[in-house]
């Protein structure tokens, strides 16, 4: 999902305070709109659950949540897996009022750490945030498969991908292609995308075609 919130709309997680805590560079913007998450520990070894149930546990931190976090225009979503709980925040000041509210519960922090950065997560592009290339050599995965609707059977989609794949193989080779069936994934260095990609889509230009590039932050 791309971002449909303003890039100027996005501030960084570029204060000392943030820094206090392990900082997570994020790969988007989570749901399109919220740029930061946060992990929350709502259970230590010496807290005890309320109303000796998880579930009951989970809602009452989420009540809890609302109150020390409320805000005319701050919103979160909550999701994961007990005991932590992931928040993910329209606006930075949601992270904020954690930080003040619950500093000692905060497992990490994601979102943007430097301008750099975030537009990368803003741009056309989805990247992954890792350190090594994948396969220690290929800057980007290329998937290529042909949208459900609008292109026939499934038959006939998955004839074309096979066509795809056959082209890719004979040209880059079977050792960096991607197993799935339903796609044709593979992994390029950035000439060899340059040199595939026109063929690709004059060929075959119902294809949907999606890039991952990875990136890290090398101020990390």
């Amino acid at each position: 999902m791309k971002p449909t919130i303003s890039i100027h709309d996005i501030k960084l997680l570029d204060k000392p305070k943030y820094k206090k805590f392990p900082i997570v560079p994020s790969a988007k913007v989570f749901y399109g709109d919220r740029p930061y998450k946060v992990s929350l520990n709502i259970l230590k070894e010496d807290d005890n659950l309320i109303g000796d149930s998880q579930r009951y546990h989970w809602w009452a931190w989420q009540d809890l949540l609302k109150l020390a976090c409320a805000g005319q225009s701050i919103f979160f979503r909550t999701q994961g897996r007990f005991p932590n709980m992931y928040m993910f925040f329209y606006e930075r000041e949601g992270v904020d009022l954690l930080i003040k509210n619950y500093p000692d519960r905060i497992n990490y922090i994601s979102g943007p750490i430097h301008q750099e950065h975030l537009e990368k997560i803003s741009g056309n592009k989805n990247i992954l945030v890792r350190k090594n290339l994948f396969y220690n050599q290929y800057l980007t995965k290329v998937d290529c498969f042909v949208p459900w609707h609008g292109y026939g059977s499934y038959q006939k989609r998955q004839s074309i991908v096979s066509e795809v794949r056959e082209y890719i193989q004979d040209n880059l080779g079977s050792g960096r292609m991607s197993t799935c069936r339903w796609k044709a994934s593979f992994f390029v260095n950035q000439d060899e995308l340059s040199d595939i990609l026109p063929f690709l889509k004059l060929q075959w230009p119902q294809l949907q075609i999606d890039y991952t590039e990875i990136y890290y932050p090398d101020s990390l």
